[in-house]
């Protein structure tokens, strides 16, 4: 297995497309379990499989065996897959999302410098063996030669394991087994505020640190524009006393030779004025190509909408709850590295919300709430920076007792809002049990380490019965100049 030292700007491209195809693999294969009305069976696996294939041609060429043999694998389940017949999608399913996740786990690990990388792709490669038809064969060697297989051969595959049907089945099991969306325990369901839909783009992919580089060259351009327009308004306010002392001057006082180079200098100076003014107009698109620059990194909340649904299928799983995650603003851009680093705050707070929210259905029955639980992940730009809020209509905080906590470790507070803001001090928790998700009281304090560590803020806002929301507020993120030795001929 080929190490994991500094490739040069192809492993930074293929660390990206890793982390674009964990959450494409996830994101279709929870499409799959819940049934989604907007793809049907068919599209879904296809959609699968290409994301298997493109994936493990990469893989295969930067040498990286384990994940090309896992994609092999996942081909070969994918393409002994029936389109009709569902009964073996949660297995299925749960190899999918345990792919996404090993994936994810390793480009975090490659990022920071651990060791073991592959570990968790190591892991999960015989259970992807093992539920290979037979038909598929051993995992071949994965090197640049072998990855001739495409889309058409996948369902040619296909097709020969299954028996002929007209059209696609529909994707909600009428056998009486559980309904996609629905887990053993728990269920859940999503749906999207967006003030637009997702359409086509054709896209390349670039390296960050290219990126960064023209970047800060825009920025060094940027400055020498605004240099540049101090130096013509000096200028002028050269010429215009020039033009005044030249007025006050009596001709009587002065010889005729020096009037005229004193004129002479006068239209020298308009001139190189004059050029000045020229030179600003055309840098005057500078700033515009600025923040055309800055826009190549940003991408949509939407990327982070992925992992929270992922998130909340489990979280549903794990407490028995039923959970109807509703997204609003999928479509607000924000700056990739932003995006990147606030994910873990953001599942923080959607996991709060639901182990300290959200009730269970028979204690939102009594109090006369709907059976299903409300979460709403929000994105909202704002003019200097973005807002990010998570909302449920769950039970509220017990500001009662969260005071009565803080009185017992030293900490005063007298206002509503200010007991409320209690709930990121560590170690304060008001849940009655420590569950897997909540009674820790360490999640919140994290969360507000973390926003400030990005130089923005979070608050919160609580009503007893009613519900609670989480408000993050974000400035738009300055970039920082890279080390620009060598973007020359990182090609």
């Amino acid at each position: 297995m080929t190490a994991t030292g500094d490739r040069g700007p192809l492993w930074e491209i293929f660390l990206e497309e890793l982390q674009d195809y964990a959450d494409a693999l996830g994101r279709d294969a929870l499409a799959m379990e819940r049934g989604d009305a907007d793809s049907s069976r068919s599209e879904l696996l296809d959609s699968l499989f290409r994301t298997a294939h493109s994936l493990k041609s990469g893989a295969a060429a930067l040498g990286v065996e384990v994940v090309a043999a896992s994609c092999h694998a996942l081909e070969g389940i994918l393409a002994g897959t029936s389109r009709s017949d569902s009964s073996t999608d949660e297995t299925l399913i749960r190899l999918l999302l345990e792919t996404s996740d090993a994936m994810a786990d390793s480009v975090a690990k490659v990022r920071a410098g651990d060791d073991l990388v592959w570990a968790s792709m190591a892991v999960l490669l015989p259970q992807l063996h093992d539920a290979m038809p037979e038909a598929s064969g051993d995992i071949p060697d994965m090197s640049v030669e072998s990855q001739e297989i495409n889309t058409g051969e996948f369902r040619e595959r296909r097709d020969r394991t299954e028996p002929d049907v007209d059209g696609d089945a529909p994707m909600t099991p009428t056998n009486g087994e559980r309904p996609a969306g629905t887990t053993e325990r728990g269920s859940y369901r999503v749906s999207s505020r967006s003030k637009s839909q997702a359409r086509a783009v054709h896209s390349v992919r670039v390296s960050t640190r290219r990126i960064d580089g023209l970047l800060a060259r825009g920025e060094a351009v940027l400055g020498a524009a605004e240099r540049l327009k101090r130096h013509g308004e000096e200028l002028q306010a050269v010429v215009d006393a020039l033009q005044k002392f030249h007025g006050q001057i009596d001709s009587s006082e002065t010889d005729s030779g020096s009037e005229r180079q004193l004129l002479r200098l006068q239209i020298r100076l308009d001139k190189v004025g004059q050029l000045l003014d020229a030179d600003q107009g055309a840098l005057a698109d500078v700033s515009a190509l600025h923040a055309a620059l800055v826009r190549l990194r940003m991408v949509p909340f939407e990327r982070a909408v992925n992992r929270v649904e992922r998130a909340v299928r489990d979280l549903a799983t794990a407490s028995g709850r039923q959970i109807e995650l509703v997204i609003e603003g999928a479509e607000v851009e924000i700056e990739r590295a932003l995006l990147e680093r606030l994910v873990d705050p953001l599942l923080q707070l959607v996991r709060n919300a639901i182990g300290h929210g959200i009730e269970s259905p028979e204690a939102r029955y009594a109090a006369g709430k709907p059976d299903w639980g409300t979460v709403i992940v929000r994105a909202i730009p704002q003019s200097e920076g973005v807002n990010i809020e998570v909302e449920d209509d769950g039970t509220g905080v017990d500001l009662d007792a969260l005071r009565q906590l803080a009185s017992e470790r030293g900490l005063t507070a007298d206002e509503a809002e200010d007991v409320a803001r209690l709930v990121f001090e560590a170690g304060l928790s008001t849940a009655e049990q420590v569950t897997p998700i909540s009674g820790r009281g360490i999640g919140l304090d994290v969360v507000r380490s973390r926003v400030r560590e990005l130089g923005g803020t979070v608050d919160v806002t609580t009503t007893r019965g009613v519900g609670t929301l989480f408000r993050i507020h974000l400035p738009k993120m300055s970039v920082q100049a890279p080390d620009l030795d060598g973007i020359e001929d990182s090609s």
